[in-house]
């Protein structure tokens, strides 16, 4: 394949994984939690183009996708279980296998009395275990994370940070 063919197929190649990035971060504007995706761009240089005009045989990749952990905007939603988090932080819940991590505040009672996520998943308590709660009695949360209900405390919601979620972002 000659130089400027190439250059072209590569260039097509990556504006498609930018589209299917974006495609993707428009499927899930409504998703509660939703962290978008993005891509960070560099420059292949092919072997064959040593030696050529500079502009030809230089191809855009996609060189790595990354999550934006920034905060979102948090809408008011009228449900009492339903939470979110300002700032960094992710709600942990038990997950078949052990523990997964979500934004996510989307909570229900389940018919069990455990607050679940909208996967069924129960939320964590900082001890590990779930949070069982009175049906139809009302929650009352502090903003870090402590649960009662009729004034009865119940413990703290497990928040749980990660270092790691500034190092997807490309510096």
């Amino acid at each position: 394949m000659d130089p400027l063919t190439a250059a072209a197929a590569s260039g097509l190649q990556a504006r498609m994984d930018s589209l299917d990035l974006l495609a993707n971060n428009l499927a899930n504007t409504s998703t509660s939690g939703y962290k978008a995706d993005r891509e960070f761009y560099t420059t292949y240089f092919s072997p064959e183009a040593s030696g050529l005009d500079p502009t030809v045989g230089d191809s855009p990749v996609v060189e790595k996708r990354w999550t934006d952990f920034a905060q979102g905007p948090l809408l008011a939603t009228g449900n009492p279980t339903d939470l979110a988090l300002s700032g960094s932080g992710f709600f942990a819940v038990n997950g078949p296998n052990g523990p997964l991590y979500t934004r996510n505040g989307s909570f229900q009672i389940s018919s069990q009395g455990r607050l679940v996520s909208a996967e069924g998943y129960p939320v964590r308590l900082s001890s590990g275990q779930p949070l069982d709660v009175q049906p139809g009695a009302p929650l009352q949360i502090s903003a870090d994370g402590q649960v009662a209900q009729n004034g009865v405390p119940l413990g703290q919601l497990q928040l749980v940070n990660f270092s790691l979620a500034k190092a997807f972002r490309p510096q």
